[in-house]
């Protein structure tokens, strides 16, 4: 809820939509169990409580509601189970109900089940995971709640799991007066519809669906039918295109590229490509005429020509404009392709279209994810079609480094005709540096002592011993000079695991003197 846990009459009216609404509707025979923030005293802040792994918020108050009325009011602590620690308290309880709302990150399914079913076990009775489903942001991010609520029985057995990314229910049948022996409280009797779910799906396929839920319930709660993507040719964009057209459908989907004449017709022609194999028409609109006559502006007013820097900035911002303009003529949403890597190091103009618009949706993503998404959506959409041509939708030069004709990433901009970064490098120090706040010089003893993260570095990373060192020091200077492009840039859903507490991509604020170590006076 965010700032609204601020605002008294916020908490007053979530109160009234309960006892008013709510409880009403419900039946003597029917006990829901809901959970509310609770009313505070005036001046005071409203309590919160962050689980140590995951950093999801405890529910601070549970109600219980019976036949139109409350029944049980449980404040924070005091219920059959919380969610950080099940803390059981009474001699009677013998179900432990856990109203929880876990922020999504791959690859945190089974560490969600395997703790259920260690607190199942430790307390000796059934447990009920119930997950909230939606988003919920703080402006400049988006938290993905992903559901896949879930029931244990008292051994830790899963009984049985709801859907992921949609709304869902199911009904578990327990006997909770059965005493099958010491430490067995409950059984489950012959009842089940819940449905089951994947506990260890692949890391990309995770990903996938997260971003298209977020996409589609962001666009969905702002009120947004259309997205607009724009198309440059390289795997950003195509990532972020795939996506949009499975979410919003291609009637739905707009894509336009905005050519410079620093782009190379090879690229071009892939943006037709990408277009053509998601079957969604492209719309050309150069930024050249417009380019040219703002040089001459800049000339005319100032006496000098614009720098290579500056022209890049006319270049890309030119593109802003023009997709801002597009988006009121089709009444679009724009989905910025800015990803993780290019956001820590700030490698972006300032407000460029790669960074404008309601969301940036591949913005958690390394580079090197960026790749492996691109190629989860090639097997993906080529399944879904029966298709088994190599290269579709997404063209295989663009995200594998192994292909002959790889594709370079590349700005394409006045000043820079290819990135220079070693993305291999990059992608893994600036995930270190961005989602995990880890200290350059601990990056750099991970290095020396063989112990980087082989989900963040390639197996090569170790024969770039002369340069590593320089290279994390230059990702974290970068960041800490360009905080304010990324502070004015789209929010972006998060969707990597990163240490609790950390929800920024920047390592710190506008105005920040910290060296990264200490160096004596």
């Amino acid at each position: 809820a965010g700032a609204l846990l601020e605002q008294r009459h916020f908490i007053e009216d979530q109160r009234r939509y309960l006892y008013e609404d709510i409880a009403a509707r419900v039946p003597a025979n029917l006990a829901i169990v809901v959970g509310i923030v609770p009313e505070q005293e005036q001046g005071t802040e409203p309590e919160q409580e962050q689980e140590p792994e995951t950093g999801s918020a405890l529910i601070d108050q549970t109600v219980v509601i019976q036949g139109g009325r409350v029944v049980a009011l449980c404040a924070s602590g005091a219920g059959s189970a919380q969610i950080c620690e099940i803390m059981v308290r009474g001699r009677n309880v013998r179900l432990a109900l856990v109203l929880n709302q876990s922020c999504f990150a791959y690859g945190q399914l089974q560490e969600r089940r395997e703790r259920c079913a260690a607190l199942a076990r430790k307390h000796g009775m059934p447990l009920v995971f119930l997950n909230a489903v939606g988003i919920g942001d703080t402006v400049k991010q988006f938290l993905i709640f992903d559901g896949g609520s879930m029931a244990m029985d008292s051994t830790g057995k899963l009984l049985g799991n709801l859907a992921r990314f949609t709304e869902d229910y199911g009904i578990i049948t327990l006997d909770l007066d059965h005493e099958a022996g010491p430490g067995d409280k409950a059984a489950l009797a012959p009842a089940s519809a819940c449905s089951s779910v994947n506990v260890s799906p692949d890391k990309y396929e995770e990903i996938y669906e997260a971003l298209k839920f977020a996409a589609q319930e962001v666009f969905r709660l702002s009120g947004i039918k259309k997205a607009q993507v724009h198309l440059s040719g390289g795997v950003d964009s195509a990532v972020v295109g795939a996506i949009a057209a499975d979410a919003f459908g291609r009637e739905n989907t707009v894509f336009i590229t905005n050519p410079t004449a620093d782009n190379s017709e090879h690229l071009k022609d892939l943006a037709h490509e990408i277009a053509r194999n998601l079957g969604i028409p492209l719309w050309s609109n150069p930024t050249g005429p417009i380019y040219e006559e703002t040089v001459r502006q800049h000339i005319a007013a100032f006496g000098v020509e614009p720098t290579p820097a500056g022209r890049a900035s006319i270049q890309a911002v030119t593109r802003t404009v023009q997709g801002l303009a597009a988006s009121h003529t089709f009444k679009t949403g724009i989905l910025a392709a800015g990803n993780h890597t290019e956001i820590v190091l700030g490698w972006a103009s300032f407000h460029d279209i790669g960074s404008t618009g309601v969301m940036s949706l591949i913005g958690d993503l390394t580079k090197r994810e960026v790749f492996g998404l691109a190629d989860y959506i090639n097997r993906r959409f080529s399944f879904a079609c029966g298709s088994e041509k190599p290269d579709k939708p997404i063209p295989r030069m663009l995200f594998d480094q192994d292909e002959a004709h790889f594709v370079k990433p590349a700005a394409e901009l006045a000043d820079s005709k290819e990135d220079p970064i070693d993305y291999d490098l990059m992608s893994g120090i600036c995930s270190l540096l961005g989602r995990q706040h880890m200290a350059p010089e601990e990056i750099i003893r991970q290095f020396a002592d063989r112990r980087l993260d082989a989900e963040l570095f390639p197996e090569t990373v170790y024969q770039k011993a002369e340069v590593f060192a320089d290279e994390v020091w230059r990702a974290f200077r970068m960041s800490q000079r360009t905080v304010f492009k990324s502070g004015q840039a789209a929010p972006i859903p998060l969707v990597a695991p990163r240490r609790p507490g950390v929800y920024a991509q920047t390592l710190g604020t506008i105005i920040n003197r910290y060296l990264g170590r200490y160096e004596s006076l």
